[in-house]
C-alpha cells in the first residue's frame, strides 16, 4: 500500500496537470492525470483502480470541491466516561466509570511527570478508591482500558 507521504512525492506539475505516478514491481504502473485533484481508489467488484476528479480548476472555471490537506488532527476523546476525583487530591482519589457495567474487567495505569509508573490495578466494578496519601505532591497521568475503550487524563495530589 502506498502511503500518502510517499504518493506526495510523486507528484509533479507538467503545464496545467497534475501527475502522480505509481509504481508497482519497480516498474511504471499507471499515472493520474488531471488538472486538478484525483481521488483513487480500489474497486472490488472489477479489481480496477478507479479514477475519480473530485476538483478542477482552470482559469476562472472550477467544479467540484476542492480538497484541503489536514494539517492537523484533533484529539478524539470519549466524553463522560470516566470521573476522577477530588482534584486535587488529599489522601484518596475516586475513579468513577460511567456506562459501566458491573462485572467487566477495567484497568488503571498511573504514572508520574517523569513517566515512572506509581499505580496498576484492576478493577470489576464502576468504582474504584485509591490511597494517594504517600504519594509526592504533583501531577499524575492516568489510563483507564475497558469494555474495548481507553481513555486518559490527570489529576493532582497536593498535600
Amino acid at each position: 500500500m502506498i502511503q500518502s507521504a510517499e504518493l506526495f512525492s510523486r507528484l509533479r506539475l507538467s503545464g496545467c496537470c497534475y501527475q502522480i505516478g505509481l509504481f508497482e514491481s519497480g516498474g511504471e504502473y499507471f499515472w493520474i492525470e488531471g488538472a486538478g485533484y484525483s481521488f483513487i481508489s480500489w474497486d472490488v467488484d472489477d479489481g480496477e483502480w478507479d479514477k475519480v476528479l473530485v476538483y478542477f480548476k482552470k482559469g476562472d472555471e472550477t467544479w467540484g470541491n476542492e480538497l484541503t490537506p489536514p494539517i492537523s488532527v484533533q484529539e478524539v476523546r470519549l466524553p463522560h466516561l470516566t470521573r476522577v476525583y477530588p482534584n486535587p487530591a488529599n489522601n484518596f482519589v475516586y475513579v468513577k466509570l460511567t456506562n459501566y457495567k458491573t462485572g467487566s474487567h477495567a484497568h488503571i495505569s498511573i504514572i508520574d511527570l517523569k513517566g515512572k509508573p506509581v499505580y496498576s490495578g484492576s478493577f470489576n466494578n464502576d468504582r474504584l478508591k485509591i490511597n494517594v496519601s504517600h504519594w509526592p505532591s504533583g501531577m499524575f497521568m492516568f489510563i483507564i482500558t475497558a469494555k474495548g475503550f481507553e481513555t486518559n487524563g490527570k489529576f493532582i495530589v497536593n498535600h
